[in-house]
């Protein structure tokens, strides 16, 4: 086996017992693994898969649920950097699925004949809900038959899994794999000291009977399997260096101890508080220093996240030039390579011989945009496009409309596209689970902005999920290295939440959130007011891919055409010097009306120009029903372009109405 990445040189990563026993524990073992910080979880569940495959399990007997994307992307890499694999085995974890609960359960309830305009309008945790439900009710054994091939499960951070994702796997688990069979098996991996979303899946709407918390959903799976289950630990600090292992080792202990709730915080908080506080500047020369490490500057709130954004992102209008990750982003937008390659296509139908051959001209023709793009290999990219358009992968032609339709889905794409490996990472704590890095920065807690609801222990473990998220440092970064983060504000009857903020006769107000950017303006006619200028405003934005993220863009308040009272809409421009420049697409009404529930009562008017938004990424984008009456028809075969996603605040002054 190889050295493990990390440990002291010429130290074999597997020569302990623990790990070794649950790499080559049979497939209907059944498997409780409580993992330390560090402790190699990721490298033993990516070789326990291959170790299944190689004792004749293939990829459809497999059934690996996790609870974030980031998680997801974190084991598909390591499972892409195994070595020492027979081709065999190599084929079949090309074709192992890895999951989210969220996507893995749209896909479930799909299949069991839901429609998907109802599961689409719905929350994940309805749509969870509506699933344990099923699992519960008569109707269970449809679901049985669905996963009847299934011959282990391998669900990660299960110490998150409160609330309905807890009950899902309970009652998961006691269908597919009863402790009266030993036909499947499971392996189940997390760790009590880092469990930090217990409070924010419990639902009131939602009877939990097994999983309302971490310690139910454990002592309920005890109790239903504890004559056939074995409980591992892993408690080896692998990843970091030795006096952060030994620190995070006593921090863990403390975690899992019986002290009381608010003592156990104390002593986490009173660890974060002795932290050295950061010796860099909050800045963009940080960009420099990430390209030799990676780099995480994690804090509590979304709006810390935006402020230490601006702050790091400073007054500069284009991007950093690197990838760059700022909060978790939409996970259902589909990856700009998609709309990149297929967006010109004239026939309905797109054959696997036609891929092939624009793949080819693509990679030829402009290898940069090409990479930029993050275009996968032509198999694999053919294998994601069938899965998304709901056809067989060794089908030899796919509906481009089916494509169109399904892939905004939360199941269409694996759960890992588009989580960006970044060497700079600007996240919440919750967002950062899974992860590690070399330089972790720590925002310093601030009690007047702790949710007054929250757990006091459940806080013990994000000071602790953020401190072992670290490998050789761990710095504070002062809460006074910020402006005062926004608060959060209701709109649209509560459908709505935006961080808002106002001093001196500004605003800053969170915008970019879901449903602000309208899809069809990036390929409207009326806006861009021609074919060309459609088609123009495409190629931009697949050649620029890679370096747009970041950029600033400048909101420009247009009067709608042909509406009465001239009503108002935002246009999204990139910022160009310090005016507004090349147009790109327009933002929803619903920003209109929010911004007019903020203002009107005030006596104040519709900001003119409103600044400092920022591109995250570019994505593929498809049209709405009843809704694309003005896209050019240069996308009137493939239902598909190419648009942007936005973060941050926009900035604005504020008017007396005239």
């Amino acid at each position: 086996m190889p050295t493990f990445e990390g440990c002291p040189p010429g130290r074999d990563r597997f020569t302990n017992d623990p790990q070794l026993e649950l790499i080559r524990a049979d497939a209907s073992a059944r498997l409780l693994v409580l993992a330390a910080p560090g402790s190699g979880k990721t490298e033993v569940s990516a070789r326990r898969i291959a170790a299944l495959l190689s004792l004749g399990l293939t990829a459809p007997n497999l059934l690996v649920l996790s609870f974030s994307r980031s998680a997801v992307r974190t084991l598909i890499a390591r499972l892409s950097r195994l070595d020492g694999l027979d081709e065999q085995v190599l084929e079949e974890l090309r074709h192992v699925s890895i999951r989210t609960f969220d996507s893995w359960t749209f896909r479930m309830l799909r299949r069991l004949g839901e429609d998907s305009d109802v599961l689409l309008r719905r929350s994940h945790n309805e749509n969870i809900a509506a699933l344990v439900d099923i699992l519960r009710s008569q109707h269970a054994a449809e679901i049985g038959k669905l996963l009847k091939g299934v011959r282990h499960i391998l669900i990660d951070e299960v110490q998150d899994l409160a609330g309905v994702r807890g009950d899902l796997v309970f009652e998961l688990l006691r269908i597919i794999a009863p402790p009266s069979s030993n036909t499947v098996g499971f392996t189940l991996l997390g760790d009590p000291a880092q469990s930090i979303y217990g409070f924010g899946l419990r639902s009131a709407e939602h009877q939990c009977l097994h999983g309302a918390t971490t310690a139910e959903l454990l002592a309920a799976i005890r109790s239903e399997f504890a004559h056939v289950m074995r409980e591992v630990p892993l408690d080896r600090n692998y990843r970091s260096v030795p006096h952060i292992a030994s620190f995070l080792e006593q921090l863990r202990g403390i975690l899992r101890s019986d002290t009381d709730g608010a003592q156990k915080l104390a002593q986490v908080t009173e660890a974060l508080a002795g932290l050295p506080a950061a010796d860099f500047p909050l800045d963009d020369t940080l960009f420099n220093s990430c390209r030799s490490q990676s780099i995480a500057l994690l804090a509590r709130t979304n709006g810390e996240v935006l402020r230490v954004a601006q702050k790091v992102l400073g007054t500069e209008v284009e991007g950093p030039g690197i990838a760059l990750q700022i909060g978790s982003g939409d996970p259902t937008a589909a990856p700009a390579w998609v709309a990149a390659l297929l967006a010109s296509l004239r026939s309905g139908t797109l054959t696997r011989q036609q891929f092939t051959m624009i793949h080819a001209r693509a990679a030829g023709d402009s290898p940069e945009t090409f990479f930029a793009l993050a275009v996968p290999p032509v198999d694999v990219a053919w294998q994601r496009l069938t899965t998304a358009a709901g056809t067989a992968i060794e089908a030899p032609s796919l509906i481009v409309s089916e494509l169109a339709k399904r892939m905004s889905w939360p199941d269409a794409f694996p759960d890992d596209e588009g989580v960006a490996d970044s060497g700079l990472c600007i996240s919440t704590i919750h967002q950062s689970k899974g992860r590690e890095f070399d330089l972790v920065a720590i925002m310093e807690r601030d009690p007047n902005r702790t949710p007054a609801e929250s757990d006091p222990e459940e806080e013990a473990c994000v000071g602790f999920v953020a401190l072992s998220r670290a490998a050789k440092r761990v710095v504070r970064l002062p809460a006074d290295s910020i402006y005062a983060p926004p608060s959060m504000r209701e709109f649209g009857h509560g459908t709505r939440k935006r961080l808002v903020w106002w001093r001196n006769g500004w605003v800053n107000m969170e915008m970019g959130i879901s449903g602000d950017v309208v899809p069809e303006s990036f390929a409207n006619v009326a806006i861009h007011g021609s074919d060309e200028a459609v088609a123009e405003n495409y190629r931009f934005l697949a050649v620029n891919s890679r370096t747009l993220i970041g950029h600033k863009v400048m909101l420009r308040k247009t009067a709608i055409p042909g509406s009465e009272g001239g009503k108002a809409r935002y246009e999204i421009c990139l910022q160009d010097g310090k005016q507004p420049g090349r147009l790109l697409g327009a933002m929803h009404q619903n920003l209109v009306y929010d911004l007019l529930g903020l203002l009107h009562s005030h006596g104040l008017s519709l900001p003119k120009l409103i600044m400092n938004l920022r591109i995250a990424r570019v994505v593929s984008v498809a049209s709405h029903a009843g809704a694309a009456s003005d896209v050019s028809s240069l996308f009137a075969s493939s239902g598909m372009w190419l648009g942007v996603e936005l973060f941050g605040t926009g900035d604005f002054r504020t008017f007396a109405r005239g």
